[in-house]
């Protein structure tokens, strides 16, 4: 336990660049807007979805 705190003593700026780095990924990961995130995977569903019905709508084409 003291070689914890003997390293926190000699190292503050190491401390330091350690908790910007951690804010830094706290902020892009849980302050981004969940919006945006919600609106791309609703996208990206959308687009699945038509290539399904593309592909069905092709194959009644053919039959017919």
């Amino acid at each position: 336990m003291e070689n914890l705190f003997d390293f926190i003593a000699v190292n503050p700026f190491l401390i330091l660049i350690c908790l910007i780095i951690a804010a830094g990924v706290y902020i892009k990961f849980y302050m981004s807007n969940p919006h945006e995130v919600k609106a791309s995977r609703q996208k990206s569903n959308a687009k699945k979805e038509y290539a399904k019905i593309k592909h069905v709508r092709d194959r009644i084409v053919f039959k017919i």
